[in-house]
């Protein structure tokens, strides 16, 4: 199985096939750019930290759910 993770801390996962890290900024405007290259990749789980849903937060968890298949929480 392969998978891919997007996250905003700098933590280690062992079994990633690829990490992105990205500031708030930055996943708001490469968010599904992202999920284009993972696709070419052909992964098949992307796990995606989610953010505070205030200001910025709000728009990119937007995001998220509308592309998500499940979401988890921690």
């Amino acid at each position: 199985m392969t998978f891919g993770v997007i996250t905003r801390q700098n933590r280690f996962y062992p079994d990633a096939d690829i990490v992105k890290y990205f500031d708030y900024h930055a996943i708001a405007k490469n968010l599904f750019k992202t999920f284009r290259e993972f696709n070419v990749l052909e992964l098949n789980i992307i796990v995606a930290e989610g953010v505070e849903e205030s200001g910025l937060g709000l728009a990119i968890m937007n995001r998220l759910r509308k592309t998500s298949y499940k979401i988890v929480r921690a």
